[in-house]
This record gives C-alpha cells, sequence and structure tokens, in this order.
C-alpha cells in the first residue's frame, strides 16, 4: 500500500536538526566577564544559547563541573562564578558552538 520511507527520512531529517540544535551546531554565543552589581565579584556570562530550560539547566551542571565553579542561570543566560572565559570557550567550541568573547 503506502511507502513509509518518505516518512521515516522526514523523522530521521527532523531527529538530526533537533540534535544539531542540542549540540550547539554553529551556533553564535557571547562570553562575558561582568562585575556589575555584584560587589566587585567576578561572574563570567554566556549569552545566546537557544536551549529550552531544562536542556539550559543540564548544561549549566556540567559546565559548573567542568569548571569546579558555582553558577546560576537566569532567564537564557548561564553565570558561572569567577572568570572562566577560557574553560568555557573551549567546553563550548568542543560542543559546535562558535564563541565570541565580549567585554574585558
Amino acid at each position: 500500500s503506502a511507502c513509509a520511507c518518505a516518512a521515516r527520512a522526514a523523522q530521521a531529517a527532523a531527529a538530526r536538526a533537533a540534535q544539531a540544535a542540542a549540540d550547539g551546531a554553529g551556533r553564535t554565543v557571547k562570553l562575558r566577564r561582568d562585575t556589575a552589581q555584584r560587589g566587585g565579584k567576578v561572574v563570567t556570562l554566556i549569552e545566546g544559547l537557544a536551549l529550552p530550560g531544562p536542556a539550559l539547566d543540564q548544561l549549566l551542571g556540567e559546565l559548573k563541573r567542568k569548571c569546579g565553579s558555582g553558577g546560576t542561570r537566569r532567564d537564557a543566560v548561564l553565570e558561572l562564578q569567577g572568570d572562566q572565559r577560557e574553560k568555557l570557550a573551549l567546553e563550548l567550541a568542543r560542543r559546535g558552538y562558535v564563541v565570541r568573547q565580549a567585554g574585558g
């Protein structure tokens, strides 16, 4: 009767696109060092991650473990304690993101 090949191919393409989005796949993120309104303490901000909330929380946990520091999520921005830009740039690039460093 009806061929399911086209439907399977469409499902596979959608799955690949979802995995690429989850892995970063060339998406640009900004890393920025900030001290504003933190009593002079430095935090590293990661902006531009287009992931749903649970995926952001999971990524934050992995990055905190990688850096050995604390952190939090505020809306779609991840904040990690300390100047972690070098470690984060390497890790995010490994995950397929294009990393832009902004600020001092």
